[in-house]
């Protein structure tokens, strides 16, 4: 939503992971704001918002970060796509900005030979327009130049040298794991926003809460990532339920209640019993493995496997077998203990085909990144059923987990029925690696059934606390009144659920702060009459790969996020910047070094900042930028934050350096950036409505 905070957070991130003699790769460059059909809806942005909106983090990674890669994006932008667009990385990124790394195309992302000289360095996973065959060709006819291959070469080439690659010497550096660990949880702990903490229901008292009840579908467990490019896979994790009742004090009982109808997915790949006989005197799985992603003959390899829980990632899943492009087929039994229905679940990437008893009842044989899938079947205790999975992995990591358990079909009504004897209710909710992914638009709204989940416990329990897992904003509009506490605890990664604990026991003051605005209804987003298919409600969400040209015109322009909302006088539901602490802080003594400038000079602000609570804590204290000046400008925007930590009663006076480039607006008439003369005002706030402090100076012309 911001391009200063975009750039403010990124060139760190750069500069610490390739102090450690990594490559960071900044991606996906550029406009690549929508994933459905991503191939083939062109980005339609003019140059001023390109400029001022979405180039600027990767101006900065850049130019300030030194990233030693740019990674094009699937997309095209303005009818070209990104990977073949020598505007996008000839002209911009390697003229303007000065970039000396490699170009790579986004897997997939190259769709002809145009790429060979429109800047794109390496085109992935493979040279399918870039290749040697296409290449040599056009440069003995001299219909390409061969300056511009050596020019990718060296690219390359720079990076790995700069890497130290080539050395043989080189060694692997010891990792402290504990310490990683300690610094996740750290930055989680720092990052989670307090969004709404009605009656200082938060942190829980120990004096009065002795009873809590976990529940909801991000609980346990924890949801570590969205799906695709953005899944990790944690060495170390503790789910919220579990951190909670670990952290909690001894006399402070902590309870848990399964809501949902199915087995946890990982306890269901535990805990399931498979066997290699029909007379069930073998336990396990007969494998069989095929160099072809067809379970094509001859077979290369096989073995018994116990369990169907497998990452092989990029090497190969066994002995003789390729480290992609392979198939595994699965043969043997079940025998379930009850009666009743059952579900099967299978996690994979790519394809997986799952066949009972002669007949398919699950199946998504297609490449795609990790994703589960599940059926249900109706099974009788003591009956042996016929059991087959086949399983293809053809590029990228290979994944495939597999799990059967009897249904729980308890009415909901009954598992809640006791929560009304606890003190706290605390309920995760929001989405996962399969909702929120890659190659689909994830829907704005929560699932149907965690807005009743809210809404039941609420009926039961006043002391609800309401935890969000989402990689952004959605629909609060049906349950927010329902619930006397939110946190927004985005995706938690390595630190679990341990800073969410820390923060609900008031071991840690919660001291986020929104990166976006949330708003009220998806009809209040800035892009909701741009969105590609048109917007409706809900929204519609599909990975359509068609190769039909399509477009979506940015026509918001400069004024999305909180600019729009200030634009157009709407009320967010919660505001960029926004973020609740159990302390209170005051601003105070605004100061500005001048009072008049003139272009290219620097201007210094200052201001005061006391904790006025009882708690420690830590304010992000935000500086907004107004222009009053002769050309369309936004409202305010985003120049300059600090966190600043306060023991009670403390105070602290932060600076900022106002520097011409906070102050530039691009010209699209002249193509250049210019400081415009005129009459500017200082806002320093908790959030972008929350405005504490003005002051004001003049640009001279």
């Amino acid at each position: 939503e911001d391009p200063y905070l975009m750039a403010e957070m990124t060139v760190p991130i750069i500069k610490g992971i390739q102090s450690k003699n990594v490559a960071t790769c900044t991606k996906h460059f550029v406009a690549n704001n929508q994933e459905y059909d991503r191939h083939w809806v062109s980005s339609n942005v003019d140059n001023r918002t390109l400029r001022e909106i979405y180039f600027p983090a990767f101006k900065a990674a850049v130019q300030k970060g030194g990233a030693l890669a740019v990674m094009s994006a699937y997309n095209p932008l303005n009818g070209v796509h990104c990977s073949e667009n020598p505007f996008l990385l000839n002209q911009v990124l390697k003229k303007e900005w000065g970039f000396k790394g490699l170009v790579m195309s986004d897997w997939g992302a190259v769709h002809s030979e145009a790429a060979i000289e429109a800047g794109l360095d390496l085109e992935m996973p493979e040279a399918k327009y870039m290749s040697p065959e296409n290449i040599i060709p056009k440069i003995k006819s001299s219909e390409l130049d061969e300056k511009i291959i050596n020019d990718k070469v060296r690219r390359i080439l720079r990076v790995c040298l700069t890497m130290d690659l080539f050395n043989k010497n080189r060694t692997k550096p010891t990792i402290d794991w504990d310490k990683h660990h300690a610094l996740a949880v750290k930055e989680a702990q720092e990052g989670i926003v307090l969004l709404k903490n009605e009656d200082h229901l938060l942190p829980f008292n120990p004096e009065k809460t002795k009873k809590i009840v976990v529940l909801g579908p991000t609980v346990d467990p924890t949801p570590t990532s969205g799906g695709g490019s953005a899944y990790i896979k944690p060495y170390r994790q503790i789910s919220i339920f579990k951190a909670l009742k670990k952290k909690a004090e001894p006399d402070i009982e902590v309870d848990f209640i399964n809501t949902d109808r199915y087995p946890v997915f990982s306890k269901l790949v535990e805990q399931s019993i498979f066997y290699a006989t029909s007379d069930l005197s073998q336990t396990g799985l007969k494998a069989i493995f095929f160099n072809n992603t067809k379970l094509r003959v001859p077979p290369v390899f096989r073995r018994i496997d116990q369990k169907i829980d497998f990452d092989f990632g990029t090497i190969s899943p066994a002995f003789g077998v390729k480290s992609s492009e392979y198939s595994i087929r699965w043969r043997g039994y079940i025998k379930p203990e009850k009666s009743g229905r059952y579900v099967f679940a299978a996690e994979s990437d790519d394809g997986v085909r799952v066949v009972l008893d002669g007949k398919t009842i699950l199946e998504d044989w297609s490449d795609h990144a990790a994703r589960k899938n599940f059926a249900e079947v109706d099974l009788r205790a003591g009956k042996v059923y016929a059991l087959r999975i086949d399983y293809y992995n053809n590029k990228g990591d290979g994944i495939i987990r597999f799990g059967y358990g009897i249904i729980d079909e308890s009415p909901l009504e009954q598992k809640l029925a006791r929560i009304k004897n606890y003190d706290a209710v605390v309920i995760g909710v929001g989405f996962n690696s399969d909702i929120e992914g890659e190659g689909h638009d994830r829907p704005f709204a929560l699932p149907e059934e965690q807005v009743q989940l809210i809404q039941q416990c609420s009926e039961l329990n006043d002391n609800t606390v309401v935890l969000l897992t989402a990689g952004g904003g959605l629909d609060f509009a049906p349950w927010i009144d329902q619930a006397k506490a939110i946190l927004h605890t985005f995706y938690l990664g390595q630190a679990g659920g341990e800073p969410v604990a820390d923060i609900l026991l008031g071991k840690v003051n919660p001291s986020g702060k929104l990166p976006f605005s949330i708003e009220r209804r998806w009809r209040d987003a800035a892009a909701y009459d741009y969105y590609y298919p048109p917007a409706v409600e809900p929204p519609i969400y599909s990975a359509d790969f068609s190769s039909d040209p399509k477009s979506i015109t940015y026509g918001e322009g400069i004024f999305l996020g909180y600019r729009h909302f200030d634009k157009m006088k709407i009320e967010p539901q919660f505001p960029f910047g926004f973020g609740l602490s159990y302390t209170k802080f005051d601003y105070d003594d605004l100061k500005l070094s001048v009072k008049s400038i003139r272009n290219g000079d620097h201007l210094k602000v200052s201001c005061k900042i006391t904790n006025e609570g009882k708690l420690a804590g830590a304010e992000v204290v935000q500086l907004y930028l107004h222009k009053e000046v002769n050309v369309l400008a936004v409202e305010k925007e985003l120049k300059g934050f600090q966190k600043i930590f306060l023991q009670p009663g403390e105070s602290k006076t932060i600076s900022f350096e106002i520097l011409p480039e906070h102050l530039s607006i691009y010209d699209h008439v002249k193509e250049k950036w210019e400081v415009k003369p005129g009459k500017y005002q200082v806002l320093i706030g908790a959030s972008a409505t929350d405005i504490r402090l003005k002051g004001e100076f003049l640009v001279k012309p």
